[in-house]
Parts: structure tokens; sequence; C-alpha cells
């Protein structure tokens, strides 16, 4: 299945902090989101992002995804398309602290991220996109909800089997 018509691609990740939010450890990251939040919303291909309401991420509870509930953080948006949402992460400074994310926040023993398709004009929230992490968690990658590896194969429009 390749992108279907009219719609367009939602990603949600999440990431728990090593260290509070205030630590050196973990000013580089911190004083840079406004940065690159701006630079995301003015690459070509971006829709729309969540504004992070932090009392709107204390009332969701999962073990798999929200750990140490104070340090955690999240990134929900909508792309035209994976190329889109690729072009920002990879080739852009962002590139650069993708890579640093190890120093800043705890490792993952399973994915986390997840995309899915929404129609345009779609705004998922934040309960949206936990259902669709809890699935991919619980049942693996499917059209339903995936990662990366298996976005790049729709994106490509080669068969799967799921």
């Amino acid at each position: 299945m390749i992108q279907p018509e009219g719609h367009y691609l939602a990603q949600f990740n999440w990431a728990s902090l090593r260290y509070d939010h205030n630590d050196p450890r973990v000013a580089e990251f911190i004083n840079n989101v406004a940065r690159i939040n701006r630079l995301a919303e003015r690459y070509p291909g971006f829709v729309w992002r969540h504004l992070n309401d932090r009392s709107e991420l204390a009332k969701l509870k999962h073990p798999g995804i929200f750990k140490r509930a104070h340090r955690f953080t999240t990134t929900l948006s909508v792309w035209e398309n994976l190329a889109a949402l690729e072009g920002f992460a990879f080739k852009t400074i962002h590139k650069r602290f993708y890579e640093k994310r190890g120093e800043w926040f705890l490792n993952h023993e399973k994915p986390y991220a997840v995309f899915w398709w929404v129609p345009v004009g779609h705004q998922p929230s934040i309960s949206e996109a936990v259902e669709r992490a809890d699935y991919m968690l619980k049942h693996g990658e499917s059209e339903y909800a995936f990662g990366w590896g298996f976005a790049r194969k729709l994106a490509e429009g080669e068969a799967l089997s799921v």
C-alpha cells in the first residue's frame, strides 16, 4: 500500500530524559527544542504540530510509553508524506540532535515512534497517538500503526505481509 489519496502522515515519538529538565547535561537539547520546532514548521511538507500540553500528557498512563512522567517528552506532528518528514529529520540540523539522543534520553527496548495515515485536515490528539503506539507495541507494525522501516516499505510500494 502506498500513501492513501487524501491522507497525510502522522508521526508520534516519545522519550524520557535521563536527567531533569534543568540539569546541564540536557541543556543543549532543552535550549534547542523551540529552534528545532520552528525549523520543522518552516520545512516543506510540514502540515501541523501538536503543541504539547503537559496536563494532557500527565493524564495518560502507559507503562511501555510513559516513564518518568516529569522527564517525559513527545512530538506529534503531521507531514504531507514520508519524504518530507525524512528530509526534515535527516537532512537538517535535526539530524545532529537525533544522533545525540543517547546522551539525553533513556534507551528504548521497543520502538519509540509510530506513524499512521490521517485524512487531510485531521489533527490527531495525544490520546489517538498513544492508542496507535499501543497497538503497534502490542501487535507489531501494520498499515494501522507502523515505524520507520515499514513506512519506507509503504512509500516504496512494496508488497507487505502482516
